[in-house]
């Protein structure tokens, strides 16, 4: 721990993002639930489905595993798991806390935020945390109350 200071941290902060910004541009839209437009019933549950506020765009790393068709009786269902990697100082300036159950858009598909993982430390200093890694499962689009406006 005593070996990274601070400027060392932000200079390895700067290169990531720089990286990620830069070179992999690899864009994801963040859609999170909006609790404040949500109908309830008498038992306090949800009528008609979660609502979502506007995307907004963020880059993130990328790791997907392949697409898997499921062939039921009604027809085909497409599953895949999805592991989406956030730099937190870039979350932090656009003042996003990501959560399970919001919405993340890549590639023309949804994902929903199943898991989330805050502890990836440099040089193990609860101080220097790098990023917030996100595994996700794709949606339907039908079971989502999302508008993309173009």
């Amino acid at each position: 721990m005593a070996f990274v200071k601070q400027r060392d941290f932000d200079l390895f902060q700067s290169f990531n993002k720089e990286l990620l910004n830069d070179f992999i541009e690899t864009p994801v839209i963040v859609y999170k639930i909006s609790q404040g437009n949500v109908a309830e019933n008498v038992y306090g549950e949800s009528v008609g489905g979660k609502s979502y506020m506007t995307g907004l765009q963020v880059n993130a790393y990328i790791d997907r595993e392949d697409q898997v068709t499921d062939y039921e009786a009604f027809g085909s269902d497409v599953k895949q798991s999805i592991t989406f990697r956030f730099l937190r100082t870039t979350l932090v300036d656009v003042n996003v806390v990501l959560q399970i159950g919001d919405v993340l858009s890549f590639n023309d598909a949804y994902f929903e935020i199943n898991g989330i993982i805050e502890n990836e430390l440099v040089a193990g200093n609860t101080g220097f945390s790098n990023s917030i890694i996100v595994s996700a499962q794709m949606k339907r689009r039908s079971g989502l109350n999302i508008e993309e406006l173009y």
